[in-house]
């Protein structure tokens, strides 16, 4: 009860952050946003927000699971985390950042969708298809 508790908190503490990481993006904060997200990925994830920056693309799922001992919910934390960067970074003319960030997004998007065969989630599968159309307008320079 005392986990199911936490990870409630941790989604509700989440949602609150993302409104506020989106509003800070549609008014063009993007420092102030990105600010908040490394803030978040300190407070709510417990590492450092350059961590994922070094990670090889092979080892991601990896090192998100089985180092950082994330579950489901802060899998799914990282990977709206993911998307906010990617987005500051495309609107700041960084395409190869932004496509990093919406790939490394993707693939945790599709392990959670491996992972929870019986539990289709319409949210995620929006998400897969809204990086999928990011990442093939911008292709790699």
């Amino acid at each position: 009860m005392v986990q199911k508790d936490y990870l409630l908190r941790l989604i509700e503490q989440f949602s609150k952050t993302l409104i506020n990481i989106i509003g800070l993006k549609e008014k063009g904060e993007y420092k102030k946003a990105s600010e908040l997200i490394a803030e978040t990925y300190r407070g709510l994830l417990k590492f450092d927000p350059g961590y994922l920056e070094h990670i090889p693309d092979n080892e991601l799922l990896d090192t998100l699971v089985k180092d950082k001992a994330l579950n489901h919910d802060q899998l799914n934390i990282v990977a709206d985390l993911l998307i906010e960067e990617g987005d500051i970074l495309f609107q700041q003319k960084q395409r190869n950042k932004s496509r990093t960030k919406y790939s490394q997004a993707l693939k945790i998007l599709d392990y959670l969708n491996e992972e929870q065969k019986s539990t289709f989630s319409f949210d995620r599968m929006n998400k897969i298809g809204s990086i999928q159309k990011k990442l093939a307008l911008n292709p790699p320079t």
